[in-house]
Order: structure tokens, then C-alpha cells, then sequence
């Protein structure tokens, strides 16, 4: 989540990075954990203010 939350990095190269083997993957697990996708987040975490 802070992965997604600090950088551009698109969701696939992320969850390479800890170990998922697909994108859809990555999105599934996301999506089950946070009931958003990779890119509702990303996007709810912009419209925040720091």
C-alpha cells in the first residue's frame, strides 16, 4: 500500500517486487485486502492531503 501511495511504479511491477507472478494477481489480493483496486487506491491516496 505505501509502495503504491509513494511512487508512479504501475501495480505489476509492485507486486513483481514482492513476489506476485501477475498483475491480475497483484489486483485480485489487492482488491480482496483493501475492497479497491491497485488504481482506486493510488488515486484516493493522491486526492489526500499530506
Amino acid at each position: 500500500m505505501d509502495r503504491l501511495a509513494q511512487g508512479a511504479r504501475p501495480a505489476a511491477r509492485i507486486g513483481s517486487e514482492v513476489g506476485y507472478a501477475s498483475e491480475s494477481a497483484v489486483t485480485a489480493a489487492f482488491k480482496r485486502v483493501t475492497g479497491q483496486t491497485p488504481r482506486q487506491y493510488r488515486r484516493a491516496s493522491e486526492a489526500r492531503p499530506v
